[in-house]
């Protein structure tokens, strides 16, 4: 009775190193896919986040000399690419010439993968001449 209670503790012993070890297995596994899947996330935000910028430069009308000027564009966008907010920092007249071109353009590219597209809602967008 002891040698077959012997046996039994072992078998779960080695049952149990093995529950642990697939364990292991799988939340490496795990966390691998959310790597790959961020390393995606991030190579379509900036794809995404390269057309919008075109869109709106496509839209700017400039006013003069915006060499060595910047702006930092913070946009709101709508999960449909409605902008709905845009704020500059930086330069006042490119700013402003940009948050009128953001504004003009209406509608922006959104992407279709849903988590991208909630990453851009609230984006920033930076120029640099």
């Amino acid at each position: 009775q002891e040698i077959e209670k012997a046996r039994q503790d072992k078998a779960d012993q080695e049952r149990a190193l093995r529950d642990n070890a697939m364990q292991e297995k799988m939340q490496l596994e795990q966390a691998d896919r959310n790597e790959r899947r961020q390393r995606q996330i991030l190579s379509e935000l900036q794809i995404a986040n390269s057309k919008i910028k075109a869109r709106i430069e496509q839209n700017l009308i400039q006013t003069g000399s915006i060499a060595g000027k910047s702006c930092r564009l913070r946009l709101r966008i709508a999960s449909n690419g409605l902008v709905l907010d845009a704020v500059g920092t930086g330069d006042e007249w490119l700013c402003l010439a940009l948050r009128t071109a953001a504004m003009k353009a209406g509608t922006l590219p959104m992407p279709s993968n849903k988590d991208v597209n909630e990453k851009l809602r609230d984006t920033t967008i930076v120029y640099e001449n």
